[in-house]
């Protein structure tokens, strides 16, 4: 078919059949366009429903007319209006799907890296908390052993055994007072040997 004046008067004065006939001849960009752009309140209309999100929703409308040319040359259209609508809120909602189907595999990965990241920190902490444990033991023994002996005997009792200060000096034969004064002073060196 031929234009002569204006083209796109001309085709403004088409019907959606003429147009669509037009564009399965030539398969010219410029019919789909016309329609695209006499609808294209709809698409955004059907899209606003879907998709809050501006850039999105933009995205979503080229991502339709993108469909609609590629449909339109061998979709079985009786009216352009109602196949546009369907096209358009299926596409709404695919995109959707895959929007969902994209966070929940995210959601996935993101709980599956903090459980491996979980079990990794707990065995370094825990290895790391052996290692701290196993140190300690042997700087507070190395400590003990430089403690006065009754110093060191009655910290080893009151400590480590859970004796009372009684216990102590039924078990050492010294007096409360001694055993209670051989811990302050035992504590106190202790703290001083095992500060770095």
């Amino acid at each position: 078919m031929l234009f002569r004046g204006n083209p796109s008067k001309l085709l403004a004065d088409q019907s959606d059949e003429q147009l669509i006939a037009a564009f399965r001849a030539s398969r010219h960009a410029r019919y789909p366009s016309e329609l695209f752009s006499r609808y294209l309140h709809l698409v955004h209309g059907v899209c606003m429903k879907y998709v809050y999100d501006p850039d999105d929703r933009s995205d979503l409308v080229m991502h339709i007319f993108e469909k609609v040319l590629n449909d339109l040359a061998g979709a079985e259209i009786v009216n352009f209006n109602a196949w546009l609508y369907s096209l358009s809120r299926n596409e709404c909602v695919s995109w959707l799907r895959r929007r969902d189907r994209d966070a929940l595999v995210l959601n996935e990965n993101w709980e599956q890296e903090k459980k491996s990241e979980a079990i990794v920190m707990e065995n370094d902490a825990s290895e790391r908390l052996y290692i701290e444990e196993e140190d300690i033991e042997d700087r507070l023994e190395e400590a003990l052993s430089q403690l006065d002996e009754r110093q060191s005997a009655c910290i080893r009792l009151f400590f480590f055994e859970q004796k009372s200060y009684k216990d102590i000096s039924d078990t050492t034969g010294f007096d409360v007072s001694e055993v209670k004064s051989y811990l302050q002073n035992g504590k106190r060196r202790l703290r001083g040997l095992l500060s770095p």
